[in-house]
């Protein structure tokens, strides 16, 4: 069970940090410091401390440094799936790209197997699909789905 540190012993924590981050030591060696004398600290915090002493600013992009296997589409905001419709409207090319989940996907495709595009490109989510569509057009054939 873990006990709560007194008052004095987070003084003496933020001193031991403060001067080990002086001397440049490593936040992996601070904590094991820390540890063998009962003051752990969660990592978090700890590099919190170190960057504030040592002067170094928080990298601005976090998850660029997390590997790709490890990252989660949906913590980042950016929506899981993708698919993309394409075909010919009075001859020319259309396509249309639309995010979002697999509910809203559907639904955007109702509307978009029927109506194609007003530009010849469109990137949007699913959601407002219905703001970059043609109403008075038709597609010149049943368009094609990527996905």
């Amino acid at each position: 069970m873990k006990r709560k540190l007194s008052n004095e012993d987070l003084q003496q924590r933020d001193r031991l940090i403060h001067d080990y981050a002086e001397k440049r030591y490593s936040a992996n060696f601070i904590q094991k410091k820390l540890q063998e004398q009962g003051l752990g600290i969660r990592r978090k915090e700890l590099l919190a401390k170190v960057r504030e002493v040592k002067g170094v600013p928080k990298k601005p992009k976090p998850e660029v440094y997390i590997p790709i296997k490890y990252r989660r589409a949906e913590k980042k905001g950016i929506p899981a799936k993708w698919i993309a419709v394409y075909g010919s409207v009075d001859g020319t090319s259309r396509r249309i790209e639309l995010a979002g989940s697999g509910k809203q996907l559907y639904k955007a495709m109702l509307d978009v197997a029927k109506h194609p595009p007003k530009k010849r490109f469109v990137q949007c989510g699913a959601t407002e699909v219905s703001n970059y569509l043609d109403y008075e057009a038709s597609w010149d054939e049943r368009p094609k789905v990527k996905s």
